[in-house]
């Protein structure tokens, strides 16, 4: 169920990426029981207007665009020290999204990632 959730997000985004038409993703971690909001992480993506426009790819190759991937993963997972605790070892993933609000936390600790650069997009 969960694998169906992300591969159907990860087309869905694939295509806005792919038209220019994304520009951020938000990933939101909330306590069911409580609504409170533990993890807010947000990705901006540049995307390349002349590839967009000429499906031309820029000259990369994807060892390199590996290589920020997992710097940047790398990162992430250093960050895990200060990163609240998840207690719910299970979490069943509806099969629709829903709009809300920005879901913002209160005081939160900021950390700059890394910003990596495909063929089409710079993300960071």
């Amino acid at each position: 169920m969960t694998e169906y959730f992300l591969s159907h997000i990860l087309v869905i985004c694939e295509e806005w990426l792919e038209s220019g038409k994304l520009q951020r993703v938000v990933l939101v971690i909330m306590s069911k029981a409580t609504g409170e909001v533990l993890q807010r992480w947000n990705f901006s993506i540049e995307t390349d207007s002349k590839v967009v426009e000429k499906g031309v790819s820029r000259e990369k190759s994807d060892k390199e665009i590996m290589r920020e991937i997992q710097a940047i993963m790398r990162q992430i997972a250093s960050s895990i020290t200060y990163l609240p605790c998840l207690d719910d070892s299970y979490i069943a993933v509806p099969f629709t999204w829903i709009e809300s609000d920005h879901k913002l936390i209160a005081n939160p600790q900021m950390v700059k990632l890394h910003s990596f650069d495909t063929k089409v997009s710079q993300e960071g």
